[in-house]
C-alpha cells in the first residue's frame, strides 16, 4: 500500500475493492492448481505425462472460463461490481479503470497456478518459490517503481505492474515445463 497511498484514500480504498475480486477470480485457479499438485505427483512415478499435461490443459480451460466470465463483467459492468463494496462515487471511478487493467492479471494467473500445480506437485517446489519472488519482489516492485517514478502513469502504472508479475512468473513456468524437467521427480520416498 505505500506505492498507493500517495494517491488518496479513495484510490486505496479502490484497490481494495479491487483486491477482493481479484482473490475470487484466481480462487478457482488456485483449487486446480492443489488438485494439481496432488494428480502430478501420483503420475510421475507411473510416468503418465501425457495424462498430467491434459489434466493441466483442462484445468487452464476451467480457470480462464471463470477468470474470463470476471473479466467480461469487470469490463461491461464494473461500477456494478465494486458497487458491492462502496458506494462512493470516487472510489468506483478510480476503481473501474484500475479492475479492468487487473483483469488481464487474472487471465494469466489462472494459466499460471495450473503450470505451479505440475511443477511443485513434480516435487521442484524451489522453482515455484523462485517464480513467486521473482513475481512478487522483482517484476511487481520494480515496475511498480518504474511507472510510479519515471511516468505519469500514476495508480494504473501499478495496475501494470501487476499485471506484468504472473506474466513473467507464468513464462518462467512454461520455459521449465518446456524442458521437461518437471518429468523427473525430485520427490523422495
Amino acid at each position: 500500500m505505500g506505492f498507493i497511498n500517495p494517491y488518496g484514500v479513495a484510490a486505496s480504498a479502490a484497490t481494495g475493492a479491487v483486491t477482493k475480486i481479484g482473490t475470487f477470480a484466481v480462487l478457482p485457479a488456485q483449487a486446480l492448481m492443489t488438485g494439481l499438485i496432488t494428480m502430478t505427483a501420483q503420475n510421475i512415478p507411473l510416468k503418465q505425462y501425457q495424462r498430467i499435461l491434459k489434466s493441466m490443459f483442462v484445468s487452464m480451460g476451467i480457470s480462464l472460463l471463470f477468470t474470463g466470465f470476471i473479466f467480461l463483467l469487470a469490463h461491461l459492468i464494473p461500477e456494478a461490481m465494486l458497487g458491492i463494496f462502496t458506494t462512493d462515487p470516487e472510489v468506483i471511478a478510480i476503481g473501474s479503470e484500475y479492475l479492468k487493467i487487473l483483469t488481464i492479471s487474472y487471465m494469466f494467473e489462472s494459466v499460471m497456478f495450473c503450470m505451479y500445480g505440475v511443477i511443485s506437485g513434480s516435487g521442484n517446489t524451489y522453482y515455484t518459490f523462485g517464480c513467486a519472488i521473482l513475481s512478487a519482489f522483482i517484476v511487481r516492485l520494480l515496475f511498480t517503481w518504474i511507472f510510479t517514478s519515471f511516468t505519469s502513469m500514476g495508480l494504473l502504472g501499478i495496475g501494470w505492474a501487476y499485471v506484468l508479475a504472473p506474466a513473467a512468473s507464468g513464462l518462467a513456468a512454461l520455459i521449465f515445463l518446456l524442458t521437461g524437467k518437471w518429468k523427473k521427480s525430485k520427490m523422495r520416498v
